[in-house]
């Protein structure tokens, strides 16, 4: 008679409403991304009366989050992000005529690091993510000696994406992110706007 009582009392828990269950396929918990390969387009100009100067060429904009979830999809996260631009062409206009046009051997990153929040759309498993921090540009040669560099300015990202889930908790897709940055020289008064856009595989842990 015991027994069986203690058979419908652990049936009764069992089929409660009131007890829930981790779901698989949900965002909760710890978060990483890596956006670490992907490929766009980047521009870093320098104006002073009716003179500039202007980087550009394809870059890699990566972005690396780790964060947690505070509630139901939306997610904090600390970043390091921004663009590399490879070997990337240079352009000095005199009084808005243009003067010299080459290409730098080396490389020309503004990476760094800040806050973000990214918000998911369920159950499509859609991501907008925004980020804001500092940043610093530096000019690289062939042999990795800084030849230029700024001092730490604004920078943004905005970026949207999909995923899709691989297991419980990882998840791989691709997005398209949007950066501005507003980096003053480090020796004089020129400040640099840079404007870049990317799209990246994505993998996620959360």
């Amino acid at each position: 008679m015991k027994h069986s009582k203690l058979f419908i009392v652990m049936f009764c828990v069992l089929s409660s409403p009131q007890i829930s269950y981790a779901e698989s396929e949900t965002h909760d918990g710890f978060f990483l991304r890596l956006n670490l390969v992907g490929i766009g387009y980047t521009k870093a100009t320098a104006e002073e009366n009716n003179d500039k100067l202007e980087i550009s060429g394809i870059s890699n904009l990566i972005d690396i989050g780790i964060g947690g979830t505070v509630y139901e999809n939306l997610i904090i996260h600390g970043n390091i992000f921004g663009p590399i631009i490879i070997q990337p062409s240079l352009k000095v206009y005199d009084n808005g005529i243009l003067a010299l046009e080459g290409d730098l051997k080396g490389n020309v990153n503004s990476i760094g690091f800040g806050a973000g929040v990214t918000y998911y759309l369920m159950p499509i498993n859609v991501f907008l993510t925004g980020i804001i921090g500092l940043a610093t540009m530096s000019i690289n040669d062939d042999d990795g000696n800084t030849i230029g560099e700024t001092k730490h300015g604004l920078s943004l990202l905005l970026a949207a994406g999909k995923e899709w889930f691989v297991s419980d908790e990882w998840g791989l897709g691709f997005s398209g992110s949007l950066i501005f940055q507003r980096l003053p020289d480090k020796n004089n008064d020129l400040k640099f706007m840079v404007m870049g856009l990317g799209a990246n595989f994505s993998v996620t842990y959360n």
